[in-house]
């Protein structure tokens, strides 16, 4: 189950698993879709720094979220997309909006909320509110969309954020794995409050034959990266630090 929840600081999204649909457990990453900046904050440009999820669909082997964001300009509502190979990380679309209505500078109390997809014929309905008030017009509308947008294949670049300021001990912390198929050029960065170790394992036909790809050290407070264009279907990381540590980690997969 993916939902959304409301925190400190407005919206995002959690995963929750059950084995009878009655008793659930919380991800222990959740939130596993986070906000960008706190719309409220006058320096925000983020469109998304409000999250709402509305529609979680299963494409082949990966997942696709349709949600809306709330952006701080101003204080309007857009529709995304995101992908994820099990729910627990998400890429977001570089399309982001899908259809944005105005640039900052335009002055526009206009929102576009609600996405729901019809998959085998790909048309998207939403609604568009003509104002901020709870009683403001609510129209719905649909459109044609192509198949790229539940695709991440047909994405230039994905960006999985694999850990965000977690705490990891001694004992050390691995990442979900994320799909690498597609996409020539695999990036990693890692950043850490204590040194340690980092280490890169592939699994190279999806087997779940994992094979270690590059070992390297990470300094305390500096950028760690790696970059390999290496051919390997699935990827993961896992970090040792010398002690307890706040880390945080993503992978950058592009296609050229």
């Amino acid at each position: 189950m993916v939902y959304g929840g409301y925190g400190p600081q407005s919206m995002e999204v959690g995963l929750a698993t059950s084995g009878d649909g009655f008793t659930w457990t919380r991800h222990p990453n959740n939130p596993v879709f986070r906000q960008r900046g706190w719309f409220k904050d006058p320096a925000c440009e983020s469109w998304d720094a409000g999250i709402e999820v509305h529609q979680l669909i299963s494409v082949g082997d990966h997942f696709v979220m349709l949600y809306e964001g709330l952006g701080n300009y101003p204080h309007r509502y857009n529709l995304g997309v995101a992908y994820s190979p099990d729910c627990s990380v998400w890429a977001r679309s570089r399309e982001n909006p899908i259809f944005p209505l105005t640039s900052p500078s335009v002055k526009q109390d206009m929102s576009t909320v609600h996405p729901w997809l019809l998959l085998d014929d790909m048309i998207l309905y939403y609604v568009e509110v003509l104002g901020a008030s709870t009683d403001a017009e609510h129209r719905i509308y649909a459109a044609r969309v192509g198949p790229e947008l539940v695709n991440p294949l047909d994405q230039k670049a994905l960006s999985y954020p694999l850990m965000f300021e977690a705490s990891v001990g001694g004992m050390g912390a691995s990442t979900p794995a994320v799909s690498c198929v597609g996409f020539p050029a695999k990036t990693f960065h890692l950043t850490s409050s204590a040194p340690g170790v980092v280490q890169i394992d592939v699994d190279p036909s999806g087997l779940g034959q994992w094979n270690e790809l590059h070992r390297g050290r990470v300094t305390r407070n500096k950028l760690w990266s790696f970059k390999s264009r290496a051919g390997f279907e699935r990827a993961r990381l896992r970090f040792a630090p010398s002690s307890e540590s706040r880390a945080s980690a993503w992978l950058v997969l592009e296609r050229c």
